[in-house]
């Protein structure tokens, strides 16, 4: 009865995480990434420099496979 209640439960719990609409999660990512780069597969160790150059300074904040197609990333830069 108890594994019945706790499989019960757990199958409640994953159901509920995988009803957020995917088009949400996307939204939130994309304005996560301010001063976004072009899509590449070479940025990697690049984009300290990307986020760097121009006439304010910026910081790296991370890399986003959000609207690039297979293995190619762009570089995201901090506020």
């Amino acid at each position: 009865m108890k594994t019945t209640s706790f499989i019960f439960f757990i199958s409640a719990l994953i159901a509920g995480v995988s009803a957020i609409p995917a088009e949400d999660v996307l939204k939130a990512r994309q304005t996560t990434c301010h001063t976004p780069s072009s899509c590449k597969t070479s940025w990697s160790g690049k984009c300290e420099d990307y986020c760097g150059n121009g006439a304010t300074y910026k910081k790296f904040s991370h890399m986003s496979s959000d609207g690039c197609s297979g293995l190619s990333k762009k570089c995201c830069c901090k506020k």
